[in-house]
């Protein structure tokens, strides 16, 4: 998992109704949220998903825009559990001391 992905699916594992998603066309791969509404939903169940929906992309907004940085991300993932110190000394720049 890149660290969109790992985000994306610690905020849709804490919004109820909303799922981390996935579509793939060509050569890209789109992530997001989405919700599943039966075919006959009422106006509340699809009111209560939009608004799921809402706060899913309200609570990661600040978070995308951070992670766009290669070595951000990197220390996010490894903060996260998903990638290993010793993986990442290999792919990211050397830190320079303070």
């Amino acid at each position: 998992l890149d660290a969109f992905g790992v985000l994306l699916l610690r905020v849709a594992r804490s919004i109820c109704m909303v799922r981390a998603s996935t579509v793939m066309e060509a050569e890209r791969t789109a992530i997001g949220f989405s919700v599943e509404v039966g075919s006959e939903a009422t106006v509340e169940e699809l009111d209560l998903g939009l608004g799921a929906l809402s706060v899913a992309c309200r609570e990661c907004a600040e978070e995308v825009k951070i992670l766009r940085d290669p070595e951000i991300a990197a220390r996010y993932l490894t903060a996260s559990g998903h990638l290993r110190a010793d993986y990442r000394k290999k792919k990211c720049p050397k830190e320079t001391p303070s």
